[in-house]
């Protein structure tokens, strides 16, 4: 009997899930009502116990693209956690990398939060094996605080502040042993070591 009240519940509960997504289709970054014209598609619904709506975007060959959450049903302002994905070769194309994994073309790429459409706090992107690229931190969607730029080893390339969008303060770009130094966005002096 146990079993079968879980059972009937677990169905149920899919069943309650199921019925509150819904697709949605993009021409870009879009939304389009014609699926024939879509280049990307996604698949979304409110989620249980929460006034946000969860939104999982899909590229036409089924790739997962971005995954996160809106707290409006047109999903127009992003709020909560973000993932974005990448294909390998693109990647390796653009940065002149050579990376290959096993058993896959894609990886993690990106991943922060939004609150209420504005990027913020720390955000991570990712070289395809997992590794971190680069940490931003972010306050009302403008770089602001430490931003660092790693290589695929995880050795600091590049270090600075921004306050606002900004560079502020020391920039320290360590595999040329250069430290340049700016105020309020505007370019002082630099030095090499």
């Amino acid at each position: 009997m146990k079993t079968l009240l879980v059972t009937f519940f677990s169905f149920g509960f899919y069943l309650i899930s199921f019925a509150q997504e819904k697709p949605v289709y993009f021409f870009g970054d879009k939304i389009i009502s014609d699926p024939k014209l879509a280049t990307f598609y996604g698949v979304f619904g409110k989620l249980s116990g929460s006034n946000t709506y969860g939104l999982n975007v899909y590229d036409i060959y089924n790739n997962l693209v971005k995954s996160g959450t809106y707290i409006d049903e047109t999903l127009t302002i992003p709020h909560g956690k973000f993932s974005y994905y990448s294909f390998i070769d693109i990647f390796n194309d653009r940065y002149g990398t050579d990376f290959l994994i096993k058993k896959t073309d894609r990886f993690l790429s990106e991943q922060g939060k939004f609150i209420n459409g504005n990027k913020n706090g720390m955000w991570l992107t990712f070289y395809p094996d997992g590794k971190v690229r680069s940490i931003i931190n972010y306050k009302n969607g403008f770089k602001h605080g430490e931003s660092k730029l790693l290589d695929k080893d995880g050795n600091t390339m590049i270090v600075g502040i921004y306050k606002l969008d900004v560079k502020d303060s020391l920039w320290n770009y360590y595999q040329e042993g250069r430290i340049e130094t700016y105020v309020n966005g505007a370019f002082q002096h630099k030095k090499y070591n």
